[in-house]
């Protein structure tokens, strides 16, 4: 009886994330999540929730040719991991990664690219421009070199990395 449209309290669902004791309300959930996040950007995720990090969605796209192109979609505990230890870490990434003109994680990344270009076109009219399309480029990137590059930018997320990198996700 009561509660809203569809019969629930608003009190049953705090229930779940909030734990009374005595004058105090703790954020039971909330602080069990933190907890989990925590551990699995250090590389150390609890053996209770690994089989729902580590589960990824799959689809095929019809790629031109005739082709079929894997997609595998992680779940939304890794993304809220790899969303917090990447908002932490974003501006040291980008201005490494713009100190070498690589503006794919930049803000108007693209503009960026085509002002350089033009800047650069400008300044020497003997330069070409050359766009290549490198097939299955992402998966032919060493892991080592990776790992190295983190090093350099931001070793904090090597832990998260190595262990996204050594477990076999299931699709």
């Amino acid at each position: 009886p009561g509660g809203d449209a569809f019969g629930y309290r608003a009190a049953w669902f705090r229930s779940f994330l909030f734990k009374s004791a005595g004058n105090t309300q703790s954020f039971v959930a909330i602080d069990a999540l933190f907890q989990s996040c925590s551990s699995i950007a250090a590389g150390e995720p609890p053996e209770l929730i690994q089989d729902v990090l580590y589960t990824s969605s799959g689809s095929c796209l019809a790629k031109g040719g005739g082709g079929v192109r894997p997609v595998c979609v992680t779940g939304i505990l890794r993304k809220l991991v790899c969303g917090t230890l990447l908002a932490k870490h974003k501006p040291e990434i980008v201005r490494q990664l713009e100190a070498v003109y690589q503006y794919g994680a930049s803000r108007d990344g693209n503009l960026k690219v085509i002002h350089t270009v033009a800047a650069l076109l400008e300044a020497d009219p003997t330069l070409a421009v050359l766009a290549q399309d490198i097939s299955n480029a992402f998966n032919s990137i060493s892991r080592h070199c990776v790992i190295a590059g983190l090093r350099r930018v931001c070793p904090a997320l090597i832990p998260f990395v190595l262990d996204i990198y050594t477990r076999t996700n299931i699709v």
